[in-house]
């Protein structure tokens, strides 16, 4: 078994919730997320035994695109928080009562498909693509089951979509320009390219605003608390509990690696606005 499995786990598990009905939807939620959750307890023990856990497939040739998943300790550590989480978010949502709750459950396992996704993704492209797959359910989430009247909520989510996605379009102008020098989209070979100081400023910067958004970071965290307030309880959980993680993970897998220098230069900065940010929430 390898980790490829944990995501057909889930995915194959948002399909079956949405199409066993309302009924039983939750319990099906809870089954194949706790499931997905064995799973990986399971690949980290092979992992730790030293077994490759990996799965790495050509996906398409030219361009050269790499449906690669990779087993480190880096990632499975964002995997077993995944699959951890989502089992006891859906469990807390026995009891409340809600329209569609096929969709509603279908949606949550979708969304840690996606999320898992990002995490074990080696190619940036198939990296891109789970990241932005992971906005489409929090939206539908915060949309149709949050709290207040549904214009407040469709203002707050199309907010956070329209933030969001326009910060990761410069991350995906950026590997397009790094597939030109390398040819690839694999992790390992953008890491090996000599780029100048100057390439790795604006690579730093594209990637910085795609995950300073979704962080956030201050002062693109504008976002947060209508989200926030908006959002389901299960929704809110999503968010904080997993998915602004995906930056804080991305910073380490990809922008450090490609882009070193400018994370020395200008250390200063990100810590100052770690600094504000912490002090803007303590105050609010």
């Amino acid at each position: 078994m390898d980790v490829s499995f944990i995501l057909i786990i889930l995915l194959f598990g948002a399909a079956a919730t949405y199409f066993v009905g309302d009924k039983w939807a939750s319990k099906a939620a809870l089954l194949f997320s706790t499931a997905a959750f064995a799973a990986t307890i399971y690949v980290l023990l092979r992992y730790n035994d030293g077994r490759n856990v990996s799965f790495i497939q050509t996906w398409i040739k030219q361009p050269s695109v790499i449906l690669g998943f990779q087993a480190d300790g880096l990632s499975l550590s964002m995997l077993l928080l995944t699959t951890a989480l989502v089992p006891i978010i859906i469990f807390s949502t026995f009891g409340s009562t809600f329209s569609k709750p096929r969709s509603f459950y279908a949606l949550i396992m979708f969304m840690a498909f996606a999320m898992a996704g990002t995490f074990l993704s080696v190619d940036g492209l198939v990296y891109y693509i789970f990241w932005e797959l992971a906005l489409i359910p929090i939206y539908f989430i915060a949309l149709l089951w949050g709290n207040g009247d549904a214009e407040a909520r469709k203002k707050a989510v199309v907010k956070f979509f329209i933030y969001t996605f326009a910060g990761s379009l410069f991350m995906l102008i950026a590997f397009i320009y790094l597939y030109q020098k390398s040819g690839s989209f694999l992790n390992l070979n953008l890491y090996r390219l000599n780029l100048s100081d100057t390439e790795q400023f604006w690579i730093f910067l594209a990637f910085f605003l795609a995950y300073a958004i979704k962080i956030p970071m201050i002062p693109f965290h504008t976002w947060q608390a209508d989200v926030y307030q908006k959002a389901p309880t299960a929704g809110t959980m999503l968010l904080s509990g997993i998915m602004l993680k995906m930056a804080i993970y991305s910073i380490v897998r990809w922008q450090l690696p490609i882009a070193p220098k400018p994370a020395q230069e200008y250390m200063h900065v990100f810590v100052g606005l770690g600094i504000a940010g912490v002090i803007y929430g303590s105050i609010l």
